[in-house]
């Protein structure tokens, strides 16, 4: 058998298995010099243009950080301190700073691992030493660190506290120039209803009986004329100050108000009162009436409307009153701070009104629909 072998052959690319074994060793050989002159130093190189890449980023924001006029600082994942520019030196040297730093990073919603990993933003405030800052922490994952932005909000706050301070002194003032007024009205009503009133009376009597004994048409228009002035001062009195209010519950008081409105021409209107207490101050009570006296006003005036309703109730030491028509409604708009805006002095002045009793104030009203007014009032504090 073995005379039959033949080296030549057995080694011939007609041998299958020398053959594969040629082409095996020559793919090798291929693949070997293009991964060690081609495909390594293409690796190589894109790794290095990738830290150059690092580097340069890293330079850049290294320089963004130094001139940036507000504090930053650079950590790692590990918390650790790598660079800060000369706004957060008073910040990082701070003794408490170490302790402070890893209560910001607790109080996140993210791990600083994860917020590195995803390219994250969180946002905290805290205080440092005597300042106030909103810091936002920002994942940079291309340089496996987190830049904490500081953004000093210490003298907002001191003026937002400025502003909330001088408008309780001006809602105090206004409050205060209120009561005076009320009680200047009422010096005035009394003037008008004890002496002019009083006087023009007397005239009134004493010109009716010459009257009787002389017949004087021009004595009649006089007296008739006495007669309407005695008659437009009493209303200027109740204007002034309504005498009934402090003599009265605000109940009766609203009801005598409201019989004065039952009977206008053109307009219905309907009425509920319910569950008020009877010992409420003058100063609540005289508020709700111009209230409620200047929010029907403005619906005979303007609203165009041929039915309105009012109802007052007190629930839990709260006075709800609901007022609300059938005409023409408007658009309602509200300021930056919340409050209504209205071009109207109607409106401004029953919004002052229950701003100072420390109220609520509600409008639902758009075009051609109507309008509601809601008020809550609390009453606890005022109830004498």
């Amino acid at each position: 058998m073995l005379e039959n072998f033949s080296l030549n052959e057995f080694l011939s690319f007609q041998n299958p298995l020398i053959y594969i074994l040629s082409v095996g060793l020559f793919i090798f050989i291929v693949v070997y010099i293009s991964f060690k002159d081609i495909y390594r130093p293409l690796l190589k190189k894109q790794k290095l243009e990738r830290l150059n890449l690092e580097r340069r980023n890293r330079e850049i924001s290294n320089r963004l950080i130094l001139v940036d006029p507000n504090p930053i600082i650079r950590i790692d994942d590990k918390s650790n301190i790598l660079l800060y520019n000369r706004a957060a030196e008073s910040i990082v040297t701070s003794k408490k700073f170490p302790f402070q730093l890893k209560e910001i990073l607790i109080n996140l919603d993210k791990t600083l691992d994860e917020i590195i990993l995803e390219n994250r933003s969180e946002f905290i405030s805290t205080k440092i030493d005597m300042s106030i800052y909103n810091i936002s922490v920002k994942g940079l994952k291309t340089l496996n660190t987190a830049q904490l932005y500081f953004n000093d909000i210490t003298d907002d706050i001191k003026k937002e506290k400025e502003i909330k301070e001088f408008q309780i002194r001006a809602k105090k003032a206004s409050f205060t120039h209120d009561k005076e007024m009320e009680t200047e009205k009422k010096r005035i009503s009394s003037e008008l209803h004890d002496s002019l009133i009083h006087k023009l009376l007397l005239v009134q009597k004493d010109l009716e009986g010459i009257t009787g004994n002389n017949n004087n048409l021009d004595l009649e228009k006089h007296i008739g004329l006495l007669g309407e002035s005695i008659s437009e001062a009493r209303n200027i009195s109740h204007n002034v100050r309504p005498i009934e209010i402090e003599h009265k519950t605000l109940t009766e008081s609203l009801r005598t108000l409201f019989i004065r409105y039952e009977k206008l021409k053109g307009i219905t209107a309907e009425f509920e009162l319910s569950d008020i207490p009877d010992n409420l101050s003058y100063d609540l009570k005289i508020n709700i009436h111009r209230i409620i006296n200047e929010a029907v006003n403005n619906i005979i005036k303007h609203s165009k409307a041929d039915f309105f309703k009012v109802e007052v109730d007190e629930i839990d030491n709260e006075l709800l009153v609901a007022i609300s028509d059938n005409g023409k409604g408007f658009m309602v708009k509200r300021s930056s701070n919340g409050l209504l805006d209205s071009s109207g002095n109607g409106i401004l002045n029953i919004q002052e009104r229950v701003s100072s009793l420390n109220g609520y104030i509600d409008i639902d009203s758009e075009p051609e629909n109507g309008t509601t007014i809601i008020l809550q009032l609390p009453i606890g504090k005022n109830n004498e």
